[in-house]
């Protein structure tokens, strides 16, 4: 059985910018719905597990495989009629795309302002402190290397969603869904 659900790939500039609340409500917005989050397939390896920070060979072998892993799951409820929303904080839509490559898609990047990333982070309630630290650090980072990078390039969706509620974002990207695919709705 084949399916108009296209599969949103969105992915937040930073940690704590709000991917998987968005996720989760973009998902609700279909009669079928599901959230792939990267970072629960990153934790399948239970022995050999390299996390993805600092960059190294095996942390970038593992993460190949883990895209790879959701590009497949995603594909397998896209053919059974489900929309699908794969989650990962990620500069570029490129690793997704080729496996993607015949199918639906819309790439979304979700970029609000660095102290929204910083001020969300700090009030997660999920994280212990020291993770918060440690993401602080990471966000600063990934801000500071990606600030003057130009994202409309590479994605067909670029949101800064500052002061947004999550239901205006998955408005937004609603809409570019209803556009670029719309029988999917």
């Amino acid at each position: 059985m084949g399916c108009d659900c296209p599969v949103t790939r969105k992915h937040s500039a930073l940690p704590a910018g709000g991917k998987s609340t968005l996720a989760r409500e973009l998902c609700e917005q279909y009669e079928k719905g599901v959230h792939i989050e990267t970072d629960a397939l990153r934790h399948l390896v239970v022995k050999g597990f390299v996390p993805p920070r600092p960059l190294n060979e095996e942390a970038h072998r593992q993460a190949q495989i883990m895209r790879q892993n959701a590009c497949a799951i995603a594909l397998n409820y896209q053919v059974n009629g489900f929309f699908v929303v794969i989650d990962e904080v990620l500069a570029d839509p490129a690793p997704y795309l080729h496996h993607l490559h015949n199918h639906s898609v819309i790439t979304v990047f979700i970029k609000p302002e660095l102290e929204h990333c910083l001020k969300r982070n700090a009030e997660r309630v999920n994280k212990d402190p020291e993770t918060r630290l440690e993401l602080d650090a990471f966000i600063k980072y990934f801000y500071s290397e990606t600030e003057q990078e130009d994202f409309t390039r590479r994605w067909d969706v670029v949101i800064d969603n500052t002061g947004l509620h999550a239901s205006e974002t998955r408005e937004k990207i609603m809409q570019c869904i209803q556009q670029k695919y719309p029988a999917s709705l």
